[in-house]
């Protein structure tokens, strides 16, 4: 009788099935809607038991009566959270304020290594004491010699070198010369800037952008590459229903938009950074404290972002406007595609910073300053006046020259 040879391959151990979220919604759904026999054949089918479809139906209505004993409103921020971004803030203050002590001794360093002037290579620093003077009236006593019995030795003089100017001084005026002309460049730039006249984009404008970005996006035959995005036309929308930076538009999420009331709002809460060696990133604040804010939306606004809502791919970001990756779409490449889209337009003034000067331009029309600046997050109306505010031009005042045009004057008479 032969023996058996056990077999000497080990099998494979059995792993409990698992179950997605999605798949579960979507047998309890389809179960519900059939008969007796239906569910028997769906069980059959997906090879399920009622003790399962029991659970998950208990999990169902245990989320949904969680989710509506939640508060409404924005959740509290975590202590947590509050404090790595303070630790945060904190650490990019003191990494500026490394950097900039790095330029400086980098500039006295490069200061030191130059050269010194002849003028100063020479010149005594300390006080030459200078000989009595000869004459008839000055005659000079001679030295008490107790040697004087000897004879007469030869003196030795020892010549003196003239100390140069110390480096360091030289190094400290070359430096505060430096300085100084950074300071004057940067008053001359400032006020040049200021000199400048806040423009912004008038209706018939905004039709020139919308159908330049249009034809932009249309797609070309025996173009090389991936199509173009049709992003651009949507985060233009964007800027000019919020007047917001073109970060903090990039950086909205849709946990941040509330579109199902009867007042749309967005809370801008965050912008986007490029920090070398790491990259393009989300930070969780804004430029400024007053930049928080939350804003209303026009319809349009809505309209775009429901539309882009149920077009929408998933990403771990929950961005509204993210790349083709699934990553952060980068501020830069939306102005290179701007550029392109505006060129041969007559727009090549208009960057994306002129929307959000339009949009303080309208509502200043319409409403006052302190709305427009409420609207684009500044702290104070001055610098939404003085930067983002367009201003009418002002004629020169001839009035006096003007009445004699009036029904009472000689002219008329």
């Amino acid at each position: 009788m032969s023996e058996q040879v056990p077999n000497p391959e080990v099998p494979t151990r059995a792993r409990p099935r698992t179950y997605s979220a999605k798949y579960k919604a979507r047998v309890l759904a389809e179960y519900e809607t059939l008969d007796k026999a239906g569910k028997g054949a769906l069980l059959r089918r997906e090879g399920l038991y009622t003790s399962l479809i029991s659970a998950w139906r208990e999990q169902r209505d245990k989320g949904a009566l969680q989710a509506l004993a939640a508060p409404a409103g924005r959740p509290a921020a975590d202590p947590a959270e509050r404090e790595n971004a303070r630790l945060r803030r904190e650490n990019e203050r003191l990494a500026a304020e490394l950097a900039k002590t790095r330029k400086v001794i980098e500039v006295q360093g490069k200061a030191l290594r130059q050269p010194r002037p002849p003028a100063l290579r020479h010149r005594p620093t300390h006080p030459v004491r200078r000989p009595p003077r000869q004459g008839r009236n000055h005659p000079r006593r001679p030295r008490r010699n107790p040697d004087h019995h000897l004879p007469a030795q030869p003196r030795t003089v020892r010549p003196q070198t003239p100390r140069a100017a110390s480096p360091t001084h030289h190094g400290a005026q070359q430096i505060g010369e430096i300085l100084k002309g950074a300071a004057d460049h940067g008053r001359i730039i400032g006020a040049v800037l200021r000199a400048r006249p806040v423009k912004a984009l008038a209706v018939e404008d905004l039709h020139t952008v919308r159908a330049a970005v249009r034809q932009w996006q249309t797609p070309e035959q025996r173009r090389p590459g991936p199509p173009r995005s049709s992003d651009l036309a949507d985060i233009v929308d964007i800027l000019l229903a919020t007047g917001a930076r073109i970060g903090e538009v990039l950086a909205i999420r849709w946990s941040d938009a509330e579109l199902a009331g009867t007042s749309p709002v967005v809370t801008l809460s965050g912008t986007l950074v490029y920090l070398r060696g790491k990259g393009l990133f989300r930070q969780g604040w804004t430029k400024s404290d007053a930049g928080y804010r939350m804003v209303s939306l026009p319809k349009f606004a809505v309209d775009v972002l429901k539309r882009r809502q149920a077009e929408a791919k998933p990403n771990d970001l929950d961005a509204v406007f993210p790349s083709r990756n699934g990553t952060w779409l980068a501020p830069n490449n939306v102005r290179r595609q701007w550029r392109a889209a505006r060129k041969d337009t007559g727009l090549e003034w208009v960057i994306p910073h002129t929307f959000r000067k339009t949009v303080a331009t309208l509502i200043d029309q319409e409403t006052d300053t302190k709305t427009a600046a409420a609207q684009l997050g500044h702290k104070n109306e001055e610098i939404t006046t003085a930067y983002y505010i367009q201003k009418a031009h002002q004629a020169p005042d001839v009035s006096s020259v003007l009445d004699a045009l009036g029904p009472d004057s000689a002219i008329g008479a």
